[in-house]
């Protein structure tokens, strides 16, 4: 996780804009799946609702925990649906991401770590504070979190 951390801060510090971290605007896309309304950004609502799907979509067994395996597996599930790049690219970033929200560093992520990390990961992207989220703003998570891990 930390080579993958270290590879992709690499990627972001060397890159003009978050945009350029490979997966940056796939992942953007995937999650502006919970855009409910349809007005092309996700408020607090949508966000809390999408990620309580999310965390019961991603824990295939129904054990309570999300595995590292788990989240490799999204990897087919997002190619059929966005295509063969977002399938390669999105799962890494999917794993960094959740591994900002493992406090305990079991590498396994509960759904109490997963519900206040995606309440501090809404806070956090929203730049201008009104609540919700752009598709700007979201490509601008993977930058975020490979700051956040490597701190």
């Amino acid at each position: 996780m930390k080579r993958i951390a270290l590879a992709l801060l690499s990627i972001a510090l060397a890159t003009p804009s978050p945009a350029a971290v490979p997966g940056a605007e796939e992942l953007a896309d995937v999650i502006l799946t919970l855009d409910g309304n349809r007005d092309t950004s996700i408020d607090s609502t949508e966000f809390r609702a999408g990620t309580a799907d999310g965390f019961d979509e991603i824990d295939r067994n129904r054990d309570g925990r999300i595995t590292p395996a788990e989240i490799d597996a999204l990897g087919g599930v997002i190619a059929s649906e966005k295509g063969s790049v977002a399938g390669a690219l999105v799962p890494p970033l999917i794993k960094l991401v959740l591994g900002t929200m493992d406090k305990d560093g079991d590498k396994v992520l509960t759904r109490e770590e997963y519900t206040a990390g995606a309440q501090g990961i809404f806070a956090l992207l929203d730049a201008d504070r009104n609540g919700t989220l752009t598709r700007a703003e979201l490509i601008g998570l993977p930058g975020q979190m490979v700051k956040a891990a490597v701190k």
